[in-house]
């Protein structure tokens, strides 16, 4: 069975007042029209995901109740995971991969299509590691709302790695969806700053 990880960042958040905030920043109204284009031409090229391992932030809630009303008759499994909104800082690539492994692997194996949604910059250096490099789109940037396909042979979802992984599709901002043919890698490959948005 080919699986497919779609790793996905919420679509654009109000600023916090303060730091102690950041748990509770809301969606501007872009950020719900970045969530419904972005459910849109994930159901349209075919991956709606089956389950969806989620930041508990409410930036992200928001942004999975808009993508849903968009998959009228398709109810994915959520499952929260504390952890995706507070990835370790300084992890080299490995332990990254091996970190996202973990949060992979609370999936069934028999599910085909799984989202990881959560913040940058982990997302962006997840992607950076499952392709050895980074879409030009994103290179410097992994905009609100972006959603990145990759196909994997891996029997499990605990060993989807980038040996065994290939980037198929993106959706960048909610709204411009590019093919596999159609994305190039960025050199050279780096990991973004370290602030999580």
């Amino acid at each position: 069975m080919t699986r497919y990880l779609i790793i996905i960042r919420h679509a654009e958040a109000a600023p916090a007042d303060n730091p102690l905030q950041d748990l509770q920043r809301h969606l501007t109204r872009t950020g719900k029209s970045q969530a419904h284009s972005c459910a849109q031409e994930l159901r349209a090229a075919g991956f709606a995901p089956d389950v969806i391992i989620h930041s508990h932030a409410h930036r992200i809630l928001q942004t999975l109740d808009q993508m849903k009303e968009r998959w009228p008759g398709h109810e994915p499994k959520l499952i929260a995971d504390p952890r995706l909104y507070s990835t370790p800082q300084g992890l080299t690539e490995d332990n990254l991969l091996h970190f996202y492994s973990r949060v992979m692997d609370q999936a069934d194996d028999t599910v085909q299509k799984l989202m990881v949604a959560g913040h940058a910059p982990s997302v962006h250096q997840l992607i950076a590691g499952l392709a050895r490099g980074l879409p030009a789109q994103i290179a410097t940037n992994y905009p609100s709302a972006t959603a990145t396909v990759f196909s994997s042979s891996a029997q499990s979802w605990y060993e989807v790695g980038p040996a065994n992984s290939k980037l198929e599709f993106m959706v960048l901002g909610g709204e411009k969806a590019l093919s596999a043919n159609r994305l190039r890698l960025a050199q050279p490959a780096g990991f973004p700053s370290p602030a999580v948005t």
